[in-house]
């Protein structure tokens, strides 16, 4: 008998959003997330830089920059500590995110002396001041990334930048934003040290 044609290959038909009132309301988050970055790079360039200039001087050394988030954040931690040791281009600077739910006490044992503690915090309920404190006592440089209702963390930061939302997907953006930021700078600063301690290259013998 005849064999059966074989089917044509067929593009796949593109998946669309049936309704539209979940998508209108990401993009509203995102170019909320966007404004606000925007607002607080032009206004509050001397906090990014303070930030910027603490991982800097952790990462020179070299220490450990240490990463910590509460709640809906904790997976923002373990991101930008990838990002800030260049998991994909070569070791950047040492970096960990702490493991979640760890009281203080035995998060302050993964930390020592003159390293750098940057702490990610959108909940007014924080368990991170507790940390903060025992953290800036011991000598720890530490560093926020706060919103309106987390910003009493800031007292006992070094310096920290405070984001005026409290809508917990647009700070998710805003802060990944500013950790590209801050990891951009703290690479931007390593590779100006390379290039002042790098040997200068001895001039090309002539042939006789």
């Amino acid at each position: 008998g005849s064999k059966n044609p074989r089917p044509l290959n067929r593009a796949p038909r593109p998946v669309t959003i049936e309704s539209m009132t979940g998508l209108d309301v990401v993009i509203a988050q995102v170019l909320e997330a966007g404004r606000l970055t925007q607002r607080l790079l032009a206004e509050d360039a001397r906090q990014i830089s303070q930030v910027a200039g603490c991982l800097l001087a952790a990462a020179r050394v070299p220490r450990t920059i240490h990463i910590c988030a509460d709640g809906d954040l904790w997976p923002l931690s373990e991101l930008l500590a990838s990002r800030f040791r260049g998991d994909d281009e070569g070791l950047l600077a040492p970096a960990r995110a702490f493991p979640r739910d760890l009281d203080a006490r035995q998060l302050l044992a993964f930390v020592n002396h003159d390293e750098a503690l940057l702490v990610l915090s959108a909940d007014p309920a924080s368990r991170l001041g507790p940390l903060l404190r025992l953290a800036q006592a011991q000598g720890v440089q530490t560093l926020g990334l706060l919103t309106r209702e987390t910003a009493p963390l800031a007292a006992h930061c070094v310096a920290a930048i405070v984001i005026p939302s409290e809508d917990i997907r647009v700070v998710s953006e805003v802060f990944l934003a500013l950790g590209h930021v801050l990891t951009g700078l703290v690479s931007q600063g390593l590779g100006q040290l390379q290039s002042s301690v790098a040997p200068p290259q001895q001039p090309a013998e002539r042939a006789p």
